[in-house]
């Protein structure tokens, strides 16, 4: 969407733009990832404090712009972009893409929760942004998709804001997707610390070496962008059974009583060090429920099993683990590294 943005704000302004652009787009919009990734959590804090209320009035403007040059009688009569034959897997399919894009934030909403000062701060922003103001945004992008043609939002901004406020918002949207993109690559910068051959190295490489499989996007930027519902798709085969695993283990296992120090602490002798730093139970149930959704759901082709239809996929993957999990956890709970049995009940830090 960086490259996008790029592309079509040259186009906006009247220029002619290179075929290779986009993917140029993609390569400076991973090295200012990389920037804003390895200076650490304050300054991505300052960033988001413009992004955040930037999006909400953006959003609310586009969707004035949008309510009055088309109206909401062609936004409901406008035809699907590329349905499939059956109403019904339809209507499931983009149930399923929009509970998996909900749970991909999982990680994400942890990493924010972690860099809060209370439980107010942690909660009440996420629940009305992932929730409220999320169901807005989407919204607003699936009105212009259906009355301009096109999934790519890059592409409809100057149409229905005009050549002023479109640009003005392609060039907002490009520095709101490196925000959000420097946040993901912080975390998953955070979650490699827990290799024992990375712990040595500097906080830059662990930033680079998660842009690594970014790359692809800089020779093929069109090709992979158009499988970006299919992405959604195979985020739900990871984060659903994550979700299911890690409610049942908070909720049932541990009743809610967790020791918040522990949980970072991945020492040998640390209170949650299992059989050689793998809590198999967790690590078998993840693997039955990717299982599950492959069963009813392809990612790729979206070939579907007829439970599909009344069950979503992401749903099943993420429960019967849980469940399977929770029930693990009853009859054979794994042991501590250090030969005691797991403690269920943690005290609250």
């Amino acid at each position: 969407m960086f490259g996008n943005g790029i592309r079509n704000t040259i186009e906006g302004l009247g220029f002619q733009s290179p075929g290779w652009i986009v993917g140029a787009g993609v390569a400076v919009g991973l090295w200012l990832v990389y920037l804003l990734a390895t200076r650490g959590v304050h300054l991505m804090n300052v960033t988001n404090t413009y992004v955040g209320p930037g999006l909400i009035l953006l959003t609310a403007a586009m969707l004035y712009f949008l309510l009055r040059d088309y109206g909401w009688g062609q936004i409901v009569a406008a035809e699907p972009l590329d349905p499939f034959d059956n109403p019904l897997l339809n209507y499931m399919i983009v149930l399923e893409l929009s509970i998996a894009g909900g749970i991909s934030w999982w990680g994400g909403v942890g990493f924010l929760a972690r860099n809060t000062t209370t439980r107010r701060n942690a909660v009440y922003p996420e629940l009305s942004h992932l929730g409220a103001g999320m169901g807005l945004v989407s919204c607003v992008g699936l009105f212009s998709s259906l009355v301009l043609r096109t999934e790519d939002p890059t592409e409809w901004l100057i149409p229905i804001g005009g050549a002023t406020m479109g640009i003005a918002a392609l060039v907002f949207v490009a520095v709101a997707n490196i925000s959000s993109s420097a946040i993901s690559i912080y975390a998953s910068g955070l979650a490699l610390r827990h290799i024992e051959v990375l712990k040595v190295r500097p906080w830059w490489h662990l930033v680079l070496w998660t842009l690594v499989p970014c790359l692809p996007f800089v020779f093929w930027p069109d090709e992979l962008s158009g499988m970006g519902s299919n992405f959604l798709a195979y985020n739900g085969t990871l984060y659903a059974p994550v979700v299911g695993i890690l409610f049942a283990d908070f909720v049932f296992v541990r009743r809610r009583r967790i020791n918040m120090w522990a949980v970072f602490d991945d020492g040998p002798a640390a209170e949650y060090y299992y059989t050689r730093g793998f809590h198999w139970p967790a690590l078998a149930c993840l693997i039955l429920g990717q299982v599950i959704y492959f069963a009813l759901l392809d990612p790729l082709s979206y070939a579907a099993h007829p439970l599909f239809l009344y069950t979503t996929a992401s749903l099943p993957s993420c429960i019967v683990p849980g469940v399977v999990y929770w029930a693990w956890m009853k009859v054979a709970p794994p042991r501590m590294a250090v030969g005691r049995p797991a403690r269920i009940a943690q005290p609250n830090i």
